[in-house]
Formats: structure tokens, sequence, C-alpha cells
């Protein structure tokens, strides 16, 4: 949801920040603040949509709007079906969504059935 909040796609404001790292790594300790909620991904979701981000002097890596879209859609039951609603409406509300990226990340990250089933609900 961090994602989808930088991304615009929802008015959610997290109380935490979601951080994907490798599924073989082990964190053992988080700072206090801000409050990080971790989850481990194979490589092959964590690799896929990545972008970096620069802002100033800064740059932090995060997940591209499709692929973002099509994680909320996989995790929607952890997340909330609300909140994925509102994510893939303002999504699908977007001028430069690019629907045939966000399949192909979710045939590559084996959930293509439930994207295509939601996108079909809300298409129709």
């Amino acid at each position: 949801m961090s994602a989808a909040r930088y991304h615009g796609l929802t008015s959610f404001l997290p109380d935490v920040v979601d951080m994907a790292i490798n599924r073989k790594k082990r964190v053992s300790t988080l700072p206090d603040w801000p409050e990080i909620k971790l989850y481990y991904f194979n490589s092959t979701r964590l690799n896929t949509g990545v972008i970096e981000i620069t802002e100033g002097m800064d740059s932090f890596h995060i997940f591209d709007i499709e692929k973002t879209v099509v994680d909320i859609i996989c995790y929607r039951n952890k997340i909330g079906i609300e909140e994925t609603s509102e994510v893939l409406h303002n999504y699908l509300k977007r001028q430069n969504r690019k629907i045939d990226q966000l399949y192909a990340y979710a045939k590559l990250l084996r959930c293509n059935s439930i994207v295509r089933t939601y996108l079909e609900v809300l298409a129709s």
C-alpha cells in the first residue's frame, strides 16, 4: 500500500511502510520509527517492475504502477477488498495505464486468472 499511496492510487494513509525483501533474507532488527512491515518475496516477484526514484539528493527503489496493482490484487485478502477495489478503480481511470504490462506482470507472477477476473468485473 505504500507504493499505491506514492503512485496516487489510494487515499488510504498507511501507518506503516511496506517493504519487500528476498525470501531467503532475515531481518533481526527494525527501527522503532517508521514502523516497517516486511513482505518476503521470491527473486522473480522481488525484481519485477522495480524502478528507481530520485528526489533531490535522495533515491529509493519502488515497484512501478502496474506491478503495484498486481501485487495488491494478489494480496487482496491481506490488504482488504475495499482497498484493492479503490486501487484498481483509480488505476483504470489513469490515462497512462498499461493494461498489457499489467497482464504481463500477472502472467509472470502466476496470478493472471484473478487479475483477469477483477478486470472483467470492473470493465463490465
